[in-house]
C-alpha cells in the first residue's frame, strides 16, 4: 500500500512538472503570499521575476486557508530544483537576495517620494475628497522608479479611476520630479 502511494504521489509530482515545462517559459509560477497592501513585496517580486524564467502570483493574502504554505513551500521547491537542474546554482538563494536589495530600494525610494510637499498634499486632498489612491510602480533604471498615481472617487465606485500625478525617484540623487 505504502509504494503504491509513494508511486502515485512521484507520479503526480513527475506530471505537474512536465506540466508547467511544456509550456511557455514564462508559464511557471512562483508562488508568493502576499499581506494585502503589501506594495513594496509586490511590485519587488514583480520587478525582480522579470529576469528570471518564471512569473510569481500571490496565492493567498490575509487569511490563509490551513495548509497553503507547506503546499506553496512545496511548489516553489519544484521551481528552485527545476532551475538547479537547468544550472543556476543557488537559485532561491539568489532571488531572494535579489529580492531583499529591490525591496531596500523601493523602500528608499517610498522615502524619497513621501518627503515631497505636492505627494504629502496630493494625498491629505484625496483624504479630504474621501478618495483612495493607487500607484503603479514602473522600475526606469536601476536607481530610478516611476511612481503613476491615480484615485478613485469612494463615493462613486462607478467613476472611472483619475489619473492624478507622475513622480519619478532618483535614488543616486535622492531627488524626485513631479510630472503632472
Amino acid at each position: 500500500m505504502k509504494k503504491t502511494i509513494i508511486i502515485i504521489f512521484l507520479l503526480f509530482n513527475t506530471i505537474a512538472i512536465f506540466s508547467q515545462e511544456t509550456n511557455s517559459n514564462k508559464t511557471l509560477e512562483l508562488w508568493t503570499i502576499f499581506t494585502i497592501g503589501d506594495f513594496v513585496n509586490e511590485n519587488a517580486h514583480k520587478i525582480v521575476s522579470e529576469s528570471w524564467p518564471f512569473k510569481t502570483k500571490s496565492v493567498a493574502g490575509d487569511i490563509i486557508p490551513e495548509g497553503l504554505i507547506d503546499s506553496v513551500r512545496n511548489h516553489n521547491k519544484r521551481i528552485w530544483v527545476k532551475l538547479d537542474s537547468m544550472g543556476v546554482k543557488n537559485a532561491e538563494e539568489k532571488y531572494y537576495s535579489e529580492l531583499y536589495e529591490e525591496r531596500t530600494r523601493i523602500e528608499k525610494a517610498i522615502d524619497i517620494l513621501m518627503k515631497s510637499q505636492i505627494v504629502i498634499d496630493l494625498f491629505k486632498e484625496l483624504r479630504v475628497n474621501q478618495c483612495l489612491n493607487y500607484t503603479k510602480l514602473i522600475k526606469i533604471e536601476s536607481t530610478k522608479y516611476q511612481f503613476d498615481i491615480y484615485s478613485f472617487d469612494l463615493n462613486d465606485l462607478d467613476k472611472p479611476e483619475q489619473f492624478e500625478i507622475t513622480a519619478i525617484c532618483d535614488l543616486n540623487q535622492e531627488s524626485i520630479e513631479i510630472i503632472k
